[in-house]
C-alpha cells in the first residue's frame, strides 16, 4: 500500500483553550512568553484530540521507539507528511493491545451492528469500526447482510448481470452474471441458500473478497467482505430463503454455520444487519457474540429500543442452550448528533437512561451509550464516494479520532464483559 501524505495542521489558540478549559488569551500568552509550555500543551492536545500525532511526540510520551521506516515498511500504521515526517495513530498501542487481548480471550469475535430502523448509520458504523480495527492490525471480515448491498457498493465492487432483464426462474449464477469479470462470485444470500451443499466450505472461502486487493484499502491488518447485492434476483432469493431451507435443521443457525467455515481466519467478524426484526435478525442473533445497537438522537430511535430487543430476548434461552453462554448487548453508538441542539442533548440523556433500564430489565446486559458520540457531519456523506471510510477519505479529520476512540471503547467493553463472565464462573 502507498503511504498517504498529509499536512499536519496546528490547532487554533481557541481550540487548545477549549480543550483545557482556559481562556484563548492564556494560550496566546503562553505562545508568546513560554514556548516550551505552549508546545507541551500542543502535544497534549494532539494526543487527546487528533487522530494522528507526530512520531517523536508519541515516542516521547509513551516511551516507544517507532521510526518512519516502520511506517514505510508497514510494520505499524501511519502517515507521512509532505516533508516525510512520520505520523502515528494517537492511540495506536492502546487499540493494538486491546485487539490482542480480545483475541487471546475470545478468539474470533462476532459483532452485529443493528437497529430495525433504517437510516441510523449501521453501515457507516460497521465500515468505520472495521477499517479502524484492520488499520491497527486486526484481521476483519465484514458481512453485508442487507440486500440493499450498501456496504458492498461503498467499496465499489460489483457482479454485473449479463442482461438487464429480470429472470426469477433462473438460479444459475453463471447464467445470470458475468462471473469471469465480476469482483465477487457469491453473495451471502447465495451461500445461505446453498448452506447444505457438500462443497459449502470452499464456496464460502471463494465468496470472501479481500478489500485490500480488490478495493485498494490500505491497512496493515486484513479487511475482507462477504458481499450482498440489490439485484432483483438476489432480493427475491433472500425473500424466499425460508422456502429454500425448509428442510434445514435449524434455519436460525444458517448464518452461524456459514461463518463457522472461516472464523479461524479472522479476529473480528462485523455483521451489517438489515433494518428488520424478522429472520435476518434471528440469524444474526445466533451468529453473534455481541450486539451493538445504532441510534440517532430522536424520539423514534428511543421508541424503537424496546421492540428491537424483544425478539432478541425471545431467543435468549435457545441461544444459551446452543452456545453455552448468554446473548450480550454491548453499549450503543449514537450517530448524527448535533452538539448545539438543546433537544438532541435532552434526547441523548433520555435515550441513555431508557437503554440502560430496558436492557437491564430484559437481562440482556446493562447497556448505555458509548462516551464517544458521532456527530452529524457532511464529511461522512462525502466519504461514501471514497470507500465509505472517514479514515481513508480525510485521515486528519476529527471524526477519525472519534472512530479510533469508539473502537477502543468497544474493545474495552468486550474485555470487561469477558472478565465479568470469567469471574462469575470462578465464583460458582
Amino acid at each position: 500500500m502507498e503511504n498517504q501524505q498529509v499536512t499536519l495542521n496546528t490547532p487554533s489558540n481557541l481550540e487548545i483553550a477549549r480543550a483545557f478549559s482556559v481562556s484563548e488569551g492564556t494560550i496566546r500568552n503562553k505562545k508568546k512568553n513560554d514556548m516550551n509550555e505552549y508546545l507541551d500543551l500542543l502535544k497534549q492536545y494532539r494526543l487527546e484530540k487528533t487522530p494522528f500525532v507526530p512520531l517523536d511526540d508519541y515516542n516521547s510520551f509513551y516511551n516507544k521507539n517507532y521510526t518512519v521506516d516502520d511506517i514505510v515498511s508497514q510494520k505499524i500504521p501511519g502517515l507521512l507528511t509532505k516533508s516525510n515526517d512520520g505520523l502515528i495513530p494517537a492511540i495506536y498501542d492502546k487499540i493494538k493491545d486491546g485487539i490482542n487481548l480480545v483475541k487471546q480471550q475470545n478468539g474470533c469475535t462476532v459483532i452485529s451492528f443493528a437497529n430495525f430502523k433504517g437510516g441510523v448509520g449501521k453501515t457507516t458504523s460497521t465500515v468505520n469500526i472495521a477499517t479502524s480495527l484492520a488499520y491497527h492490525g486486526a484481521k476483519v471480515l465484514i458481512v453485508d447482510f442487507d440486500t440493499q448491498g450498501n456496504t458492498t457498493s461503498l467499496f465499489n465492487i460489483n457482479r454485473k448481470k449479463r442482461s438487464r432483464e429480470v429472470d426469477l426462474k433462473e438460479n444459475r449464477l453463471e447464467v445470470l452474471y458475468d462471473l469471469e469479470n465480476a469482483d465477487y462470485k457469491y453473495t451471502i444470500i447465495d451461500l445461505l441458500v446453498d448452506v447444505e451443499n457438500k462443497n459449502i466450505k470452499n464456496m464460502v472461502k471463494e465468496g470472501v473478497v479481500n478489500l485490500n486487493d480488490k478495493a485498494g484499502i490500505p491497512t496493515i491488518g486484513r479487511l475482507d467482505i462477504l458481499p450482498n447485492s440489490s439485484d432483483y434476483e438476489n432480493i427475491n432469493k433472500s425473500e424466499q430463503i425460508e422456502n429454500y431451507l425448509n428442510v434445514y435443521g435449524n434455519i436460525n443457525r444458517a448464518l452461524d454455520d456459514i461463518l463457522s467455515h472461516i472464523k479461524d481466519d479472522y479476529d473480528f467478524i462485523l455483521i451489517d444487519t438489515p433494518p428488520t426484526i424478522k429472520l435476518e435478525l434471528r440469524m444474526s442473533v445466533m451468529a453473534s457474540d455481541y450486539f451493538i445497537i445504532i441510534l440517532t438522537p430522536d424520539k423514534m430511535a428511543k421508541d424503537g429500543i424496546e421492540p428491537f430487543l424483544a425478539p432478541i430476548e425471545r431467543h435468549r434461552d435457545v441461544y444459551k442452550r446452543e452456545k453455552g453462554k448468554d446473548i450480550c448487548i454491548l453499549n450503543a453508538i449514537l450517530n448524527k448528533f448535533q452538539v448545539n441542539s438543546v433537544v438532541q442533548n435532552a434526547n441523548k440523556e433520555i435515550i441513555d437512561e431508557d437503554l440502560f433500564v430496558t436492557t437491564t430489565n430484559s437481562s440482556l446486559g446493562n447497556s448505555k451509550l458509548y462516551n464517544t458520540i458521532i456527530r452529524l457531519d457532511n464529511m461522512l456523506i462525502e466519504a461514501q464516494f471514497e470507500t465509505g471510510s472517514a479514515l481513508f477519505y480525510k485521515p486528519m479529520h476529527n471524526l477519525v479520532r472519534n472512530y479510533f476512540d469508539l473502537t477502543d471503547e468497544i474493545l474495552d467493553d468486550i474485555l470487561s464483559h469477558t472478565i465479568s463472565i470469567q469471574s462469575q464462573k470462578e465464583q460458582r
